[in-house]
């Protein structure tokens, strides 16, 4: 299964794909930003896709919006959690929304469901 992880941090990149790599079967692919992440999704199909709301030049929100309606099941991040931004993902096809400070570890979780 393929998982593409979005974040324009590269530590936090680096951290998620270690955590996800942990899980058999499944194949990260890591994009530094929005217009990475577009460049890959014509290239290959992604079961799950995490995207980093707060990037730029473009924004995750504008990724989410891209992938609305696709089958992978779409995660978002932030380091700024308000109601207001995780009613704007979960508006944009997000099915799960993650407080870095406090679920980074919640996407292992997040990822072995969409395996089953």
């Amino acid at each position: 299964m393929n998982v593409l992880l979005v974040d324009d941090s590269a530590p936090v990149r680096t951290r998620l794909a270690r955590m996800v790599r942990e899980i058999e079967g499944v194949v990260v692919v890591e994009a530094a930003g929005a217009d990475d992440a577009f460049a890959l999704l014509d290239a290959v199909a992604f079961a799950v896709v995490v995207v980093d709301v707060h990037m730029a030049p473009r924004s995750g929100l504008e990724l989410l919006n891209a992938l609305q309606g696709s089958d992978a099941l779409l995660v978002a991040m932030t380091n700024e959690p308000t109601e207001t931004l995780k009613q704007a993902c979960l508006a944009r096809g997000a099915r799960h929304f993650i407080d870095k400070s406090r679920d980074f570890h919640r996407l292992a979780e997040f990822v072995r469901t969409a395996m089953s």
